[in-house]
């Protein structure tokens, strides 16, 4: 499930009026977006397998692709390195970065592992779900090594997949919070 704006409007025309853009504080308590978000230790729970392969995939290198949302609705592609700590997938922003007040003008995100071959080696996993401040001290306490005066997000997973290359056809191996597990075969 999705928010989606009426035909001839822009995403920007989703709330009450034009150039309204999507905020934390649209996302309530009943929000249907809300209702098909887990935290990432729910996903882990609910498809364990999958959940390994693809923050096996996220760890397996450090540069990782995430997907917002500028000031004007258009598509915005920034690089990042992506945690996993105590049940949460995790990233860190510089202070006032444009990733960061995206995330904080419309918490909708996609992230993207970083495909390092032709092949799919290791597969192509994608969350995506919304953003929402970390205390940045729970962020200092997992990575003491690098303590940083930076913006830290989480991600409350929509929906995650990976895809895979097997006997010459895609293999699609996806979970969302509403649906669960399913995988899809393409030739």
């Amino acid at each position: 499930m999705s928010v989606k704006a009426k035909p001839g409007t822009s995403r920007q025309a989703v709330g009450s009026k034009m150039g309204e853009m999507l905020t934390p504080s649209l996302f309530h308590v009943g929000c249907p977006i809300l209702e098909t978000m887990a935290k990432w230790s729910v996903f882990e729970s609910e498809a364990p397998a999958l959940a390994a392969k693809i923050r096996s995939r996220f760890e397996g290198h450090p540069h990782h692709i995430l997907g917002t949302l500028d000031s004007a609705g258009a598509p915005r592609l920034s690089g990042l390195n992506v945690f996993f700590n105590e049940g949460v997938v995790w990233f860190g922003s510089m202070p006032s970065a444009l990733k960061s007040l995206d995330i904080k003008r419309d918490p909708r995100v996609s992230l993207h592992s970083a495909t390092l071959s032709e092949e799919l080696d290791g597969g192509d996993a994608r969350i995506s779900g919304l953003a929402r401040e970390l205390p940045a001290e729970s962020a200092r306490a997992w990575r003491p090594e690098n303590p940083s005066d930076g913006e830290f997000f989480q991600i409350d997973v929509q929906k995650a997949h990976i895809v895979e290359v097997a006997d010459e056809q895609l293999v699609i191996t996806m979970w969302d919070a509403e649906n669960g597990l399913r995988i899809v075969q393409r030739q």
